[in-house]
């Protein structure tokens, strides 16, 4: 029928128009906001980046930072040592580097033993002071 031909014509230009009116609308808000840029706030004045960057001054707190692998695998040895004495009872237990050692330690007696791991302890203690620089 031609008057449901004519609905349908009518509604579809409707919907046309409403999807072309949503369309310039979102096309001139995101105009909008491409027209502001956003300026993030700086909080230290701008200088000459020649300036701040002393390449010498870099060099020597590189070079003194500098950690040698060798100086490295010794401090995480010792601290591995170090980690054997975590309580009371173990200073009386046989320590050492080797089977040798530990067995060798072991037949001394328990107050030969403290003793002895006291003073391990204080010349492990003093060596990662030495090798950390706090010497």
């Amino acid at each position: 029928t031609p008057e449901m031909d004519d609905m349908i014509y009518q509604s579809s230009q409707k919907k046309n128009i409403s999807i072309g009116n949503n369309y310039s609308s979102d096309k001139k808000s995101l105009e909008n906001s491409f027209d502001s840029p956003i300026i993030p706030e700086r909080s230290e004045p701008e200088t000459d980046a020649k300036e701040r960057f002393n390449p010498q001054a870099e060099y020597q707190r590189l070079k003194a930072k500098r950690q040698k692998p060798l100086g490295n695998r010794k401090k995480s040895k010792l601290e591995a040592e170090l980690g054997q004495f975590t309580d009371d009872a173990s200073y009386y237990k046989a320590h050492g580097g080797t089977a040798f050692k530990r067995g060798f330690n072991a037949s001394k007696s328990k107050e030969l033993r403290l003793k002895q791991n006291l003073e391990r302890k204080a010349t492990i203690l003093a060596e990662l002071d030495k090798l950390r620089g706090h010497v």
